[in-house]
């Protein structure tokens, strides 16, 4: 099993830099988590390259293999939790892209939020979205992302994004 990530942490952190520099935020925001989802190519190819089945695993043991697949790229350790119909949770206390040191005002893994989004969206054959709901970049214990169909995390995003908490968000969209 390779150790390293798909791309180095150290180029991750300067084409963050570089998309940074040369463009505005939401800009940048979109870049990086454009980049991620054409990334999930190259996961998906790897996943079905392990002969491992995936899709026809029961949910414990996907998420299980799933987990082991980043941790062994060094992306992390994930796991996963549903939080609402229709909306899950992967939590990564290590996630590859956060950069602990840096108390960032904002979250900062739109790259990972584009490769989970992307991975995703191809081994379910249906769009999922992702939205990053907690980073260790401004201080959170962990990285959290929120996935499920564009609808649902449409609104999420729009909820945090006002301000609104993760657990009140969910409450409201009930």
């Amino acid at each position: 099993m390779p150790t390293d990530q798909m791309i180095s942490r150290k180029t991750l952190v300067h084409v963050h830099e570089a998309v940074r520099d040369e463009t505005d935020g939401e800009t940048a925001i979109r870049v990086l988590q454009t980049l991620g989802e054409r990334t999930a190519d190259l996961v998906v190819e790897e996943l079905e390259a392990a002969d491992t089945e995936l899709r026809a695993l029961e949910q414990g043991r996907f998420w299980a293999e799933l987990s082991r697949f980043f941790q062994d790229r060094g992306w992390g350790e994930i796991s996963q939790e549903r939080i609402h119909p229709g909306l899950g949770l992967l939590r990564s206390p290590d996630c590859g892209e956060s950069e602990v040191d840096t108390a960032a005002s904002e979250r900062n893994c739109d790259f990972t939020t584009g490769l989970l989004a992307g991975t995703f969206t191809r081994l379910a054959g249906a769009s999922i979205e992702v939205v990053e709901v907690s980073c260790r970049s401004r201080g959170d214990v962990d990285c959290s992302f929120a996935l499920g169909s564009a609808q649902a995390v449409r609104r999420l995003r729009e909820l945090l994004d006002d301000g609104t908490s993760l657990e009140a968000a969910l409450d409201r969209l009930t």
